[in-house]
């Protein structure tokens, strides 16, 4: 059973349940606490009195009032099977901020991978030069570099 309080929204002309979803995408790694979080997002979903799911900014959050600011009697909603949200969430969400958390560490991963091979290239592009130039000074004849 999920726990809630009842709030108003001044802007708003339909009611609805309203829910804040916390997704997380965890990677493989051993972690002692937080560590191994790759992805993380804060959504508001809400529910309209039809049933249906949609999602919204969390920021909608501001701008409701508690009910006693307004002359308004309310009526409490019936509870909610909490199971619903989370398999909504999961499909609508989770599944495809998994794709998102995939593709961002691939491109990541070419990224560094690119910029390593770019900067051992130089290193070893630099050490040849360094190489050579030792070469020429031992063909002259250089005694110092014995």
């Amino acid at each position: 059973m999920l726990k809630g309080t009842i709030l108003i929204s001044p802007d708003d002309k339909e009611s609805y349940l309203a829910f804040f979803v916390k997704s997380q995408i965890v990677d493989n790694r051993e972690s002692k606490k937080d560590d191994s979080i790759a992805d993380e997002r804060l959504v508001m979903v809400y529910q309209t009195n039809d049933g249906e799911f949609h999602i919204t900014s969390p920021a909608k959050f501001i701008d409701l009032h508690a009910p006693a600011e307004f002359a308004k009697p309310i009526d409490p909603p019936a509870s909610v099977n909490s199971e619903e949200v989370v398999t909504w969430s999961f499909m609508n969400i989770t599944q495809q901020q998994l794709i998102d958390t995939k593709n961002h560490v691939e491109k990541d991963t070419a990224d560094r991978k690119r910029y390593l091979d770019f900067g051992f290239t130089q290193v070893i592009m630099d050490l040849q030069v360094q190489i050579t130039e030792l070469h020429e000074k031992v063909l002259l004849g250089d005694a110092k570099l014995q």
